[in-house]
């Protein structure tokens, strides 16, 4: 039987992950790599701002930081899947952690970013030997991912940039700046984290924050 042909964009290092691969891949997660794969997979968080995500930016059902790459604040909803891995890794978290971030490794310690990838990597090459990844496909893949989730919901550009952080043009800013878009970014938040109706009470089922 001829093997099925690989497509080009499925071979590029940075391609979306289908949706097969963003489910299955979660699934088998490692431990100590869920909850950074869940943060991407979900809102398409960059590599960079996951390991100096601080453990306060996560409170009340919601998750707010600076983006590393624009100094951006983004304050986005964490609901259904993405809330189930949030708490669980609180739940989880050592009692004798002492570095106050969000993401830790096996030891209890801060991810750095070269650490991360080197694990991400391993996992990755896991996952392709048991056929439930293709080629390419990388932890900022999953934020093209996101993008292509919300665009084939109908989202505009500017509602995009509310959850992926871009701020390229003048009418994103002024979108940010003038609306109350609280409901769009649940409405969103509901779409890409698996709750179809949307959720109104967003406090944490733990209470294990600052």
């Amino acid at each position: 039987i001829a093997k099925a042909t690989i497509t080009a964009d499925r071979k590029r290092p940075n391609r979306a992950w289908t949706a097969e691969e963003r489910q299955k891949v979660l699934d088998k997660a490692w431990p100590q790599l869920r909850l950074p794969l869940a943060l991407a997979r979900f809102l398409g968080i960059r590599r960079g701002d996951i390991v100096n995500m601080p453990l306060q930016a996560y409170s009340d059902g919601w998750l707010t930081f600076r983006a590393g790459k624009n100094d951006k604040l983004l304050r986005l909803p964490v609901l259904g899947a993405l809330r189930v891995e949030m708490d669980k890794a609180l739940a989880d978290r050592p009692a004798k952690a002492t570095d106050l971030l969000l993401c830790l490794n096996t030891r209890g310690k801060r991810w750095t970013a070269n650490g991360l990838s080197v694990q991400l990597d391993k996992f990755f090459d896991e996952c392709r030997e048991a056929g439930i990844m293709g080629p390419g496909g990388s932890l900022h893949g999953l934020r093209h991912s996101v993008g292509a989730e919300l665009r084939g919901a109908g989202y505009t550009a500017e509602q995009r940039k509310l959850i992926l952080g871009h701020e390229t043009d003048e009418m994103a800013e002024h979108y940010s700046a003038s609306a109350d878009v609280t409901g769009e970014l649940i409405d969103m938040a509901n779409m890409l984290q698996g709750r179809p109706k949307r959720e109104r009470s967003l406090s944490n089922r733990t209470k294990k924050h600052v």
